[in-house]
C-alpha cells in the first residue's frame, strides 16, 4: 500500500517543511510548544539534519501521492524516528503504521528503535504501543500543557 522514497535532492527540503508544516501546525496551535514543534522548524535547521551523515529522510507515498514524511537517525545498532509525520488528507488510513513497518524492514541490521511523541495524544502513543514500541519511563515536560513520552522497541 505504501512505500518509502530517499530523499536525495536538498530541493526536496522545501516540500519537506511544507509538509511539516501541514502536519503538525494543529499540534503548535494545541499545544504552544514553539521551540520543539517541526512546524517551526526553519528550512536551514532542515537542511543541517539532511546533511547529517547519520540521517535520512523519506518522502511516505500513498497510491503515488507524497502522504508525508519520515526521518531515519542511525548510529552504530541504534535508529531514531525524528519525526514521522502524515499529512491530514492521509491520515486514518494505517499509513503511518505501514511505514513504520517499512522503515523497520530497510534497515533490518538495526536492534533498538527510538522515538518520542506526545504522551496527551492518546492515538499516536496507541499506535507506537501497536507497533511493539515500549515506554521507557522517561517523560519530558515541554509546557503545561504538554509532555514527551520515550519508546524503544528492542528487536
Amino acid at each position: 500500500m505504501i512505500h518509502l522514497e530517499l530523499i536525495q535532492k536538498a530541493k526536496d527540503l522545501q516540500e519537506v517543511q511544507a509538509i511539516y508544516q501541514a502536519c503538525f501546525q494543529p499540534l503548535l496551535d494545541k499545544y504552544q510548544d514553539f521551540n520543539t514543534n517541526p512546524a517551526n522548524e526553519k528550512l536551514e535547521s532542515i537542511l543541517d539534519k539532511f546533511n547529517a551523515a547519520q540521517t535520512k529522510f523519506y518522502f511516505i507515498i500513498y497510491e503515488n501521492d507524497v502522504a508525508g514524511v519520515i526521518r531515519v537517525i542511525t548510529e552504530a545498532q541504534t535508529a531514531r524516528i525524528a519525526p514521522i509525520c502524515v499529512l491530514p488528507n492521509f491520515q486514518g488510513k494505517g499509513i503511518a503504521y505501514e511505514a513504520m513497518l517499512e522503515t523497520e524492514s530497510i534497515y533490518s541490521e538495526i536492534s533498538k528503535w527510538q522515538l518520542e511523541t506526545i504522551q496527551q495524544e492518546p492515538h499516536l502513543v496507541r499506535l507506537y504501543q501497536k507497533l511493539g514500541y515500549q515506554l521507557t519511563g522517561y517523560v519530558e515536560k515541554i509546557n503545561d500543557a504538554m509532555s514527551l513520552v520515550y519508546f524503544e522497541k528492542n528487536k
